[in-house]
């Protein structure tokens, strides 16, 4: 063998070491480029449910569905999205709902849940969608600051109907 073919298997070796590599460092972080992926396919989800209930609610006098959990969230069906936008793509667990709000009898709709998961998947956080329609992840410390509201707007939306009627 000579000098430059030397040269020449010595760079065919040192590129396949480099990809090696490159494939070895990339299958570290693929549980974490999953994890990101499932996360942002979450917010998608729920994002577009969020809005399904809103479209929901400016049909029905402003009322979003009574039911709450998945009888509430298919009553949504016919405003788009398929069956996979009701699931968490990490758990495959059903997203839940709580049904009964009326929307304008609540006075802090971005921090009244509107639909969110049952656990927390992503990073130690849930995600969920809020009645302002923005979505973020939530630490199980904050969700408990936050999932009160949705009491609050469940009741105060039943004074309302009482007073005015409802869908």
């Amino acid at each position: 063998m000579d000098r430059t073919e030397k040269i020449i298997v010595s760079a065919v070796v040192a590129a396949l070491m480099i990809a090696g590599a490159g494939l070895f460092l990339f299958s570290l972080a693929e549980p974490k480029l999953k994890a990101d992926a499932d996360n942002t396919k979450c917010v998608s989800n729920l994002k577009m449910l969020g809005l399904a209930m809103l479209l929901y609610a400016n049909d029905n006098q402003m009322w979003l569905p009574d039911s709450n959990g998945a009888a509430g969230l298919n009553q949504t069906v016919q405003y788009g999205g398929n069956a996979q936008i009701f699931f968490c793509p990490a758990t495959k667990s059903r997203y839940l709902y709580q049904g009964g709000i009326f929307p304008p009898a609540c006075d802090s709709p971005s921090s009244t849940p509107l639909i969110w998961e049952p656990n927390f998947p992503h990073d130690g956080k849930k995600n969920v969608v809020f009645l302002d329609g923005h979505c973020e992840g939530v630490s199980p410390a904050e969700w408990g600051s936050v999932s009160p509201n949705t009491k609050k707007a469940v009741k105060l939306s039943k004074q309302r109907a009482g007073a005015g009627g409802s869908k």
